[in-house]
């Protein structure tokens, strides 16, 4: 059972993301709107501050409705899966933007290949970009039981003495998903697992 001030987290991160994704939604679709009905009708017969307050109303309407959709959302749908994963539902896991970072042993051209190997055999992966001798390898991961977003996985090596430090990074491919019910960190905990193993 989580305690009251891990809840308070876990709802105050949830509301904020919930917060940032609704207002840039109901922007992007208020522009859109308002292009749209610009285009095909021409300039409005209203006078201009009727039309503003008009967009504000319907962003503001779109802001509250998108808000109420994603903080249930990720109170009952994110938050659960993340925990079903076998993670705790801390803010840094909850994210959609995942990031760890590994040491491993030999040069950066080695655990780039490594870490090909590694994407080649996930279920769903495609790599898309790769750099044969280089230090980068990008790549793109449909959704996990047909549940979320697909996501873009990138694995950078930067060498320094004795070993590489990769960093697996993982993110929804489509920037402003609210929430991935933890397929990010999935990627993230699974491939730098299998970088660290001999």
């Amino acid at each position: 059972m989580l305690r009251a001030a891990a809840v308070n987290k876990i709802l105050s991160y949830v509301l904020r993301r919930s917060m940032a994704c609704a207002a840039v939604h109901s922007l992007l679709i208020a522009v859109f709107v308002v292009l749209f009905t610009t285009v095909t009708e021409g300039s409005p017969d209203r006078p201009l501050q009727d039309s503003i307050e008009a967009a504000f109303i319907v962003v503001l309407i779109l802001f509250l409705g998108l808000l109420l959709i994603y903080s249930l959302t990720g109170m009952f749908a994110h938050v659960p899966a993340v925990q079903e994963l076998g993670f705790e539902p801390t803010p840094g896991n909850l994210s959609p933007y995942q990031s760890r970072a590994v040491p491993v042993r030999g040069g950066s051209a080695y655990a780039i290949r490594r870490a090909r190997r590694i994407l080649q055999k996930t279920d769903g992966v495609r790599i898309i970009e790769h750099e044969p001798y280089g230090t980068r390898v990008k790549a793109v991961r449909k959704a996990h039981d047909d549940a979320g977003y697909a996501q873009l996985i990138e694995i950078t090596a930067d060498p320094s003495e004795g070993a590489t430090n990769v960093e697996v990074r993982s993110r929804p491919r489509f920037h402003l998903a609210p929430f991935d019910r933890g397929q990010n960190l999935v990627n993230v905990e699974s491939i730098a697992a299998e970088l660290s193993s001999p």
